[in-house]
């Protein structure tokens, strides 16, 4: 009953405590002795409001409801980095354009809102923007927008690398992929984003077709698959300068923890797209040597099916013998019973080495 009362009189004073601090003026709990906080400085922003003023006698309008125009923003509108991005639906359905958005959109053109120098330098991610409306859409950049990118793409290495991981799935996750890249390759972008990879990279290439078919088949697919492909020529690289008969696993695994990290200077994917990578790398000495006893074991792994995947991606493009991968599709494709069997000729041809009898063992003596 005591310890009742207790709560009941300390929530009553805190619930006090609150009511007196939203109340009169709201500085009840301030202290007298506090000093004054200092002014929060003004980041430098474009005026859209001044800005929007200035044409709005330029805007276009389905209908013409001055009602309309004094509930809706032209700030938001100007805010946005291209001209088709500015167009508002505002009430009753009516379409609002104070960039000439709709002119932009008829001519399927993707044009910056005002000077392209300002507004790139002002967010470089719309750099980014423009690459994935042009390959989503299939829009052309204005001479201007185009001459600017180049330039400014400098600035993307200020951006948050997470930022640029969102930036990254909107790329290359909604189906339009190839066409991104090759985009992108156009203005030297991912030189920038990507150091570790290259242009001419069929692996990559084939990675992208093959992540827009199961998009439009409606499969899932992850961000990692890309980037193993992406990353995979640099860890082949520094895996055959450093890896020897005695250390291969261990500078493998060096090879894959400092190609990751390099990668992630840029783009900084969540630690299990780092594990997912490590482990379809790793599966594809597994699923090279193709060992029958741990065949259970490898076919049973969580990330065996994005390896074979990997892999089949690399037969394709002759990195890896198509045998190989054909192997282990017949393999996924037979029973359990019949597995064995199908080990079974893997392991090498030749004569059956006898087995040497210790030393000092005297031979049997023959039945009589």
């Amino acid at each position: 009953m005591r310890l009742r009362n207790t709560m009941m009189m300390f929530l009553a004073g805190l619930l006090a405590g609150v009511l007196a601090g939203c109340g009169g003026g709201g500085g009840a709990n301030v202290r007298p002795d506090m000093p004054e906080p200092p002014p929060r400085p003004e980041s430098p922003t474009v005026n859209y409001d001044a800005l929007a003023a200035e044409h709005l006698s330029t805007a276009r309008f389905t209908t013409h409801q001055p009602r309309v125009l004094e509930q809706v923003g032209a700030h938001h509108a100007y805010a946005r980095g291209l001209t088709g991005s500015g167009v508002r639906i505002g009430i009753e359905d009516t379409v609002l354009d104070y960039t000439g958005g709709l002119e932009d959109i008829e001519t399927k053109t993707l044009r910056t809102i005002g000077a392209p120098e300002e507004r790139l330098r002002e967010d470089p991610v719309r750099i980014l923007r423009a690459m994935r409306f042009a390959a989503k859409l299939g829009f052309d950049l204005d001479p201007e927008t185009r001459d600017a990118i180049a330039p400014m793409s400098e600035l993307l290495t200020a951006i948050p690398p997470a930022r640029l991981f969102d930036e990254f799935n909107k790329l290359f996750m909604n189906g339009h992929a190839v066409a991104a890249w090759s985009l992108m390759w156009e203005f030297g972008l991912p030189e920038i984003l990507f150091p570790l990879s290259e242009e001419d990279d069929g692996l990559v290439r084939a990675a992208l077709e093959s992540t827009d078919g199961r998009v439009a088949e409606d499969k899932p697919v992850t961000p990692g698959f890309l980037l193993a492909a992406m990353c995979w020529p640099e860890f082949q690289r520094r895996t055959a300068l450093s890896a020897t008969a005695n250390n291969a696993a261990d500078e493998r695994l060096k090879a894959a923890h400092s190609v990751i990290g390099e990668q992630q200077l840029t783009i900084a994917f969540p630690r299990r797209l780092s594990m997912f990578i490590r482990d379809v790398w790793r599966l594809q000495s597994s699923l090279e040597r193709r060992p029958p006893r741990n065949l259970k074991r490898t076919l049973g792994h969580p990330r065996f099916r994005a390896a074979y995947d990997f892999l089949v991606l690399r037969a394709e493009t002759g990195e890896a013998d198509p045998e190989l991968a054909q192997w282990w599709t017949d393999v996924q494709e037979t029973s359990g019973e019949d597995r064995a069997s199908t080990a079974n000729p893997l392991r090498p041809a030749g004569r059956r080495r006898r087995r040497r009898r210790g030393r000092g063992r005297p031979n049997p003596e023959p039945a009589p």
